[in-house]
């Protein structure tokens, strides 16, 4: 009799779970349509009464994209005249000219040219203006407008008009190719027989360019690799796997990716037997590197096959897969969260919980977690992976970040390489006293006011407090305070010299040979590739990065 109760009443649950189940899920449904309803109420009674004309495309692709923004910043519409974004973004080719440019005024700044491209030959220089397209003025134009009118079919013609910095206008009329971005650019030995390679991104193709330049590197006999990552946003998860693959044997587990559901979660590992089971490997890594960069970053350091050198990385342990929409749009989503071997999330911000304002804040040290790399060693959780050996500081705004920000080294070089001829090669070149003083007269001449990190403070603070009753009996102290904190920029730039020339020298060399050549002056001048290779060739110091204490 009892039994019969038990199950009487077990069975009086089930009905009423799923009754409350489907209640839930109609309710659900119900909110769906209601709100949809709404919006398509609100989009009629506007285009029947509002004052002024509106495109519907655009207003609700503004709606869309502010939908999707308040989620996190990797969940993006793609209509139909982006889908070339999308492609570049897997495979690393699209359809353009090859420049990289940003608005300044009313005209567009040439930041780079990619060497070969049709764009090259017909004479276009980093430091030039664009200022019509096709005969229009380009005045009105945002960057992304800018680069939907230079992109499009390899084969077509595009006209512009181009103003030289030395002043001259010429009319050009370059040929759309197929740009194709590699994302193993470049890859060398250093003076002291180590391998250098430096990827830039992850498309389709990286793990082939990637064991294309390591087996030609490993015929030479190698003392050891340097994989340099920074700066590097990430890609393809999958290229990501293959890459940690060639330097770790089959059947280990690299990351696993969980997401809401089943079909969302995956276990990635090792497939084949790698070409670099042992040498000495050493992965360059600071605040720019991202997403696949971090799946490879934290992947070498939790199975203990390599050193992590640099700055702690950017912190995005999340995933994102794209599905197709109608009318030919995609939308790419987070989908899940990735995991490195150790079982740690090293997603830095925390896009579920925002703040009050909207702002999202960092995971908080009460929840970042220990786990134990397959020697034993600790590491953490909730923030990106932080170095084995970290090198300088953790971020912090340079004088030289300030003069990049505001294109003084940029603008600089412009005007030298009009008055200079080129040098014989990459490394030949170094700048002399007398450059190094025509650069701080220009710096301290062209208008630039350089503010440090305490005093964009002390700006802040002053906007905020004149809003406030009291400002005025406080105002000559903001005046003597700002006076007293006024950087002198001579000594600054004098302070920073050698870091100056540095930066100087490499923007010099890459307009003079292009992305190759300002990497080959890199590898030989940056201070951590001389690190990493130092450590590479003092194996006992190595190894001791992989002691348990």
């Amino acid at each position: 009799m009892k039994k019969w109760i038990f199950s009487r009443y077990t069975v009086i649950l089930l009905i009423v779970s799923v009754i409350s189940l489907s209640a839930f899920k109609k309710s659900e449904d119900f909110e769906l349509r209601k709100q949809i309803e709404i919006m398509l109420s609100i989009i009629k009674e506007l285009k029947a009464i509002y004052v002024d004309e509106f495109g519907i495309a655009d207003l609700m692709k503004k709606g869309m994209d502010a939908m999707l923004k308040s989620l996190d910043p990797y969940t993006v519409y793609y209509p139909e005249t982006k889908i070339e974004d999308v492609r570049f973004m897997n495979s690393g080719k699209f359809g353009g000219i090859g420049i990289l440019t940003k608005k300044v005024g009313v005209k567009f700044l040439v930041l780079d040219v990619l060497q070969g491209y049709s764009v090259h030959k017909s004479g276009v220089s980093a430091g030039d203006f664009i200022t019509t397209v096709n005969g229009n003025s380009v005045a009105n134009l945002t960057d992304e407008g800018f680069g939907e009118l230079l992109q499009g079919s390899p084969g077509t013609t595009i006209e512009l008009t181009v103003q030289k910095y030395s002043g001259e206008v010429v009319k050009l009329s370059p040929v759309r190719e197929m740009v194709s971005i590699k994302s193993v650019p470049y890859y060398v030995f250093t003076a002291d027989s180590v391998a250098y390679i430096k990827q830039t991104g992850f498309s389709e193709t990286a793990a082939g360019e990637f064991e294309t330049a390591l087996k030609e590197m490993l015929a030479k006999k190698p003392k050891g690799i340097i994989l340099d990552l920074r700066n590097n946003p990430g890609g393809l998860l999958i290229e990501a796997v293959k890459i940690v693959n060639f330097f770790v044997e089959q059947g280990v587990t690299v990351v696993s990716v969980r997401g809401k559901n089943a079909t969302q979660s995956q276990l990635f590992k090792t497939e084949r037997e790698p070409l670099v089971p042992k040498l000495p490997l050493v992965v360059l890594v600071n605040n720019g590197s991202a997403s696949a960069s971090e799946i490879i970053a934290g992947a070498i350091q939790d199975l203990d096959r390599g050193v992590i050198m640099g700055r702690k990385t950017f912190g995005k342990g999340l995933v994102q897969i794209t599905r197709e929409l109608p009318f030919n749009a995609i939308l790419k989503l987070t989908s899940a969260k990735y995991y490195t071997p150790s079982d740690r999330c090293i997603q830095m911000l925390d896009y579920s919980h925002r703040n009050p304002d909207g702002s999202v804040g960092a995971v908080p040290d009460s929840l970042i977690t220990k786990f134990k790399t397959k020697n034993g060693r600790t590491v953490y959780d909730g923030g990106g992976i932080a170095p084995d050996v970290v090198f300088g500081k953790a971020y912090e705004k340079t004088i030289v970040d300030n003069l990049l920000e505001n294109d003084v080294l940029f603008n600089f070089a412009s005007q030298y390489v009009v008055k200079n001829k080129a040098p014989q090669s990459p490394l030949s070149f170094k700048m002399s006293e007398k450059d190094f003083a025509d650069f701080v007269e220009y710096a301290t001449t062209c208008g630039y006011e350089y503010k440090t990190e305490t005093t964009e403070m002390l700006l802040t603070l002053e906007n905020r407090a004149k809003s406030d009753s009291v400002f005025q009996n406080a105002k000559a102290d903001f005046e003597k305070l700002k006076q007293a904190l006024k950087p002198n920029l001579k000594l600054e730039l004098t302070k920073h010299k050698y870091e100056i020339i540095r930066s100087l020298e490499e923007e010099i060399v890459g307009r003079y040979f292009y992305f190759e050549g300002r990497l080959e002056y890199h590898v030989n001048n940056d201070l951590l590739i001389k690190k990493a290779a130092g450590l590479i060739n003092n194996l006992n110091e190595y190894n001791a990065v992989f002691k348990v204490n």
